[in-house]
Parts: structure tokens; sequence; C-alpha cells
């Protein structure tokens, strides 16, 4: 393990943790404290709570590190797995991982429109609900199915990703767990620009819904007066869920995706700081909606004082027994 792996094992290892116990304390808090405002919306918390974690442990156990080179992507493990099939299926895991992460933020807004906008409907048609899990599991297997023609590890790219790796990092990728396409080798191959463009469009789809359902809460939000205050506590929360996903996900992994296609040489430190944002989403995604959720913050609060007089309460008893 060179230099370079060390200080990013290090440090994705280190933010992982602190995003994987956040996220267990976001799961944790949606399943213990039930406010009424948000009871429709526990579900949502939950999943994004778990999707934090398993995204966290992916990270902790193969630290993914990617290089873009004229046309070239390889995203390889540098982590304490890095070798045989587990490191592999861990890293397919990170790569599920982050669309469901996106799909929950999409599915917030919609969920919330249909809430807000669309009530009439949801209550004479409640069953809609279920056609979640259904659109989920469709979207995570196209997702997975162009995930793996896209980037699964062949002899060849295997062959050419060692040798430009090697060549501009001093890492041996022989034997690691990695995800790449080359486009000198599949320039030639129709379905796999037919599945990346799938994955752009998949990308629009969602971006355009998550836009329109909140044009229309915010219209509906100015108009209702009523219900204002509770409306806009909703909206606050779908807006605090897109900071962190935006910044520390998408972007990088859209930016490595598209200088990747055109060609562009990222040398060291870019890929390094990009990689190095990736773990900081579920913790910050976590710490973000906690706040935002007032019962939750005082049930923290309380948990903290608790502990904290009881631990007042511990030293005085000793401090009597002394002196005793």
């Amino acid at each position: 393990m060179n230099n370079l792996e060390s200080k990013l094992s290090i440090v994705v290892i280190s933010i992982g943790t602190v995003s994987a116990v956040f996220s267990g304390i976001l799961a944790f808090l949606a399943l213990r404290i039930r406010p009424t405002y948000l009871s429709r919306y526990q579900h949502i918390l939950v999943a994004i709570g778990l999707t934090g974690f398993i995204y966290s442990v992916c990270e902790i156990c193969t630290v993914p590190y990617w290089y873009v080179s004229d046309g070239d992507f390889v995203l390889f493990a540098v982590g304490p797995i890095q070798n045989g099939r587990i490191a592999q299926n861990m890293l397919l895991a990170f790569a599920i991982s982050f669309m469901q992460s996106l799909f929950l933020i999409c599915y917030s807004f919609i969920f919330q429109y249909a809430q807000v906008c669309r009530s009439e409907l949801m209550r004479k048609s409640p069953n809609l609900i279920f056609l979640t899990p259904i659109i989920n599991i469709i979207i995570i297997a196209d997702w997975l199915v162009a995930v793996t023609y896209c980037f699964t590890p062949t002899d060849e790219k295997m062959k050419r990703a060692t040798t430009f790796v090697f060549e501009n990092m001093k890492i041996i990728l022989k034997g690691r767990a990695f995800l790449g396409f080359s486009l000198d080798i599949q320039k030639s191959d129709c379905l796999f620009f037919i599945f990346i463009l799938n994955m752009l469009i998949l990308f629009v789809i969602l971006f355009f819904c998550i836009v329109y359902s909140a044009k229309r809460i915010i219209s509906k939000v100015s108009s209702d007066l009523s219900n204002r205050n509770h409306f806009s506590s909703i909206y606050r929360l779908l807006l605090v869920q897109c900071i962190s996903p935006t910044l520390f996900i998408i972007f990088p992994c859209t930016f490595n995706m598209i200088t990747g296609v055109l060609g562009i040489d990222l040398g060291e430190i870019i890929p390094f700081i990009l990689a190095s944002l990736l773990p900081m989403y579920p913790a910050i995604n976590a710490i973000l909606i906690v706040w935002q959720i007032k019962d939750y913050r005082n049930f923290l609060f309380c948990c903290s004082q608790k502990k904290r007089s009881n631990s007042v309460m511990m030293d005085r008893r000793k401090s009597v027994m002394i002196s005793v």
C-alpha cells in the first residue's frame, strides 16, 4: 500500500465510521420517535438511514477510489477489503446505494407532492403507495444491469487499467475489485452507449420529478395559509435532503463520468478530493435531517442531559464513599 492509498484509507474510514454511526442514529430516531406531522413520512426517513448505513459500510470496507484518463474510467478498492468476490460485490452495493439515495430524494418529493397537492386521490386510492417498491425495484434493476454491462471487469479492461493506473499512480491494480470502462475498448459496442444514455436519462427523469414536485408544493404552500407552517416544515426537510447528496454524491460521480467520457485527465489530486467527499454524504445528511426535526433534537438533548446527570450522581456517590 503506497502513501496515497494509506492517506485515502485513513480519511475515508474515519469519515465513513462517523457516517455509519449518524445513519444508524437517524434510523433509530425514525423508528423510536413518531411525531404526528411525520407519521406518513417515517418510512422514508428509516429508508434514508438504512441506505446511508449500507453506503457507509461499503465505503469503510472497500474505500473506493477512481482514476480518469483519456477516455478510461476505473473505480477500484484501496481499503481493507480489496480482493475477491466480496470486494467486487461491495463495489456493486456501493453503486446501488448511490442510485437508491437519488431515488429516495425523488420519492420524498413525489410522496409529499401527492400528500399536499393530490390528497383526494391518495384518500380514494390508498393502494397507490404500494407502487413505490415496484418502481424502486425496476429502477434499481435497470441501474444494476447498466452498471454490470458497462463497468464489469474484463481481461482486456484489466490489462489496460493496470497499465495506466500503475504508470500514473504507482498502484498495482491486478487482483483488486474494480469497475470501469474504456472508450477505446468499448467504442464499437452500441449497447454500451445505449446503457450510458439510459443512465443519463434516468438522472434527467429523477431530476425533472424533483423540480416539478417542488414547484407544485411551493404553489400549494403559498396559496394554503391555514397549513402553511406544516407544509413549510416538510418542504424545508425535503430541501435539506437534497443538499448532502447533491454536493457529496451527484457532483463527484457525475463529474467523473463526464470527464471520463470526454477523455479528460484529472491527475491524482482532484480524484483524491472527490473520493474524500463521498463518505461525508450520510453523516451530513443525517445531521441536517435531525437538526430540522425538533422532536429528534429534543430526544437527543434529553438523552445527553440524562447521561450527564447520571455521571454527576456517580461522581457524588464516589466522593461521599471516599469521605466516609
